[in-house]
């Protein structure tokens, strides 16, 4: 499907030069495919969510 190529390719430039953990890259990029692909659950999310805060936390030194 030509508009998933297109926001694949859009997700894989953003995330490359986004500051997050290279724990959160894949995982993000992962958990968009798997919401197109309706094969997410909501603890995919949660996790996603919480490598946010853990990069966020040690940003202030936390």
């Amino acid at each position: 499907m030509k508009l998933y190529e297109e926001l694949s390719n859009a997700m894989n430039e953003v995330v490359s030069v986004t500051e997050e953990s290279s724990d959160f890259k894949p995982r993000f990029t992962k958990l968009i495919e798997n919401y197109f692909d309706s094969s997410y659950v909501e603890r995919d999310i949660d996790d996603v969510i919480e490598l946010i805060n853990l990069s966020e936390g040690n940003s202030d030194g936390n």
